[in-house]
């Protein structure tokens, strides 16, 4: 009944065996290790490799990193890929049968959009590139996420922003801003309260010296909006 295994496969469908992730994903590797245990609880030990998968629509390339499975537990250790001029490192587990994961993200230069889009958080009003960190846990149906960044320049709907600030975390699909401050021109903003995905809204904006054009454009207005705003404003809705 023991395995005793050295397997280099080539190739592999990758989408066959992301199907219990919440997002699809889709490529090819390969994959070289070790296969060990018993035939009713096997293990595996190895490397995995892959030039470019797809993740929840979002084209990420040079993919490496450690992967070990051991009784209904996924591990991935020093994970890295890139994507968009972006550099990403992962150390997670998921447990295969209760779909338990946690674990830690460290990104550089990371694309705010494309970064939003893989955990299906798309966003179409903020651009810039991100250095931060993200911590996993939950579900992988009902994750629970904690983001600390920093975005040197960016803009909204082409006002340009900086030194911005992010502390945010998802629970429950709720999203709390614990800090969401930064720069426009010689103005500054700040942001806090939470975010239901599936409901309401409860935050509180605050502004000094902002140019009104980024509001009105921020809004989907397509109006010409000229002059400098100080305002705080109760954010409600959906």
């Amino acid at each position: 009944q023991n395995l005793n295994l050295r397997v280099s496969a080539h190739d592999i469908d990758v989408e066959r065996f992301g199907r219990k992730l919440p997002y699809p994903i889709s490529g090819h590797g390969k994959f070289d290790g070790l296969i060990g245990g018993t035939l009713n609880d096997p293990m595996f030990d190895g490397e995995l490799l892959s030039p470019q998968l797809v993740v929840n629509g979002q084209t990420v390339t040079n993919a490496r990193g450690k992967v070990r499975y051991r009784g209904h537990r996924v591990y991935m250790e020093g994970f890295h890929f890139e994507q968009n001029g972006g550099s990403y490192d992962l150390t997670a587990q998921t447990n295969t049968a209760t779909l338990a994961v946690n674990g830690r993200m460290d990104v550089n230069n990371a694309d705010v959009n494309a970064l939003m889009a893989m955990f299906n958080l798309k966003n179409d009003i903020l651009n810039g590139r991100m250095g931060g960190s993200i911590t996993l846990a939950g579900t992988l149906s009902n994750p629970r996420a904690h983001l600390t960044g920093f975005i040197g320049k960016g803009d909204v709907k082409g006002y340009a922003l900086s030194d911005i600030y992010l502390d945010l975390s998802l629970a429950d699909r709720v999203i709390s801003i614990d800090k969401f401050t930064g720069k426009q021109a010689q103005g500054i903003f700040a942001a806090e309260g939470t975010v239901n995905l599936d409901g309401p809204i409860d935050a509180r904006f605050s502004a000094r010296d902002l140019q009104v054009g980024l509001f009105v454009k921020a809004a989907g207005v397509d109006a010409d909006a000229r002059g400098l705003v100080n305002l705080n404003a109760q954010v409600g809705g959906t």
